[in-house]
């Protein structure tokens, strides 16, 4: 099963570690690398295979919003347009900052593949899952893990199913502008989509486990992979705990009063028209 992986420069210090892990993994044949093309050649001196970014999914480049979040959003897309290039049944996709510290299969005995949960509850998420699919997912554990095994039939079949705009991805643009009642920058989360699809509409093909990992606001070192290898199967070098742990604590508690404010104030404008 080929790898995928979406490669943002901040996470540049970090490609290293993830290549080296998801590679002692036994499912793992290739490991592809989705990127601008400024990266490509850290990429060719890892030996990963790079694909251009902006060449993934059709009528869709890293620039074609100007919206502070369009990256992150550009990225689940690029994820999901994946569907449409590989050639196997079935592709993992592993997040640039996440490192597996030890062999992991992801396929059961029966070559089901394994759907690793989380903690997470987002409530946005869920209310974008039924404007785009008509209706409202029975919920469980969540699944954003930072991989998923997707099953390309299954990610085209879902994304037709998007509504109201035929094109699928212009669907997840939609989502750029926050909406009520939580006005949250996060509206789209495309682990929790596929999960939950999945879940829903292939209950049979849905085997979850829990694995021992968590996010570290760290930088990426030798010394720190191999010291939560005894008690991890991977861990994910989050770069926004990073930005918040160099801000003074009065700092936070100011940026977090400008936030609940500015939330407080959509909400009545939303109330007023």
């Amino acid at each position: 099963m080929n790898v995928y992986i979406t490669l943002h420069a901040k996470d540049t210090t970090v490609l290293p570690y993830c290549v080296r892990g998801i590679r002692a993994c036994p499912d793992v044949s290739g490991v592809i690398v989705i990127a601008s093309a400024k990266c490509a050649p850290l990429c060719r001196s890892l030996g990963v295979n790079w694909i251009d970014e902006d060449r993934v999914v059709p009528g869709v480049r890293h620039d074609t919003y100007a919206a502070t979040r369009w990256g992150w959003y550009f990225q689940q897309i690029l994820k999901l347009g994946v569907a449409w290039l590989e050639r196997e049944d079935y592709y993992l996709v592993v997040d640039a900052d996440t490192v597996f510290l030890n062999p992991v299969r992801f396929f059961s005995d029966e070559g089901q593949p394994i759907y690793t949960t989380a903690r997470e509850s987002h409530a946005p998420y869920f209310e974008t899952f039924e404007r785009l699919l008509g209706f409202s997912p029975q919920r469980g554990a969540s699944f954003i893990a930072h991989h998923m095994v997707f099953r390309c039939d299954r990610v085209r079949e879902m994304c037709a199913a998007f509504r109201p705009d035929p094109v699928w991805w212009r669907n997840i643009a939609d989502c750029l502008e926050p909406r009520p009642p939580q006005f949250s920058l996060s509206q789209f989360s495309e682990y929790e989509m596929y999960g939950h699809y999945i879940q829903n509409m292939h209950s049979s093909e849905l085997i979850r486990r829990s694995l021992r990992w968590r996010n570290i606001a760290e930088p990426p070192s030798r010394r720190r992979v191999k010291r939560f290898t005894k008690d991890f199967d991977f861990i994910s070098f989050q770069e926004y705990l990073r930005t918040e742990r160099r801000l003074s604590r009065p700092w936070r508690v100011f940026l977090s009063k400008i936030k609940r404010r500015a939330l407080q104030f959509c909400k009545r404008g939303s109330k007023n028209g």
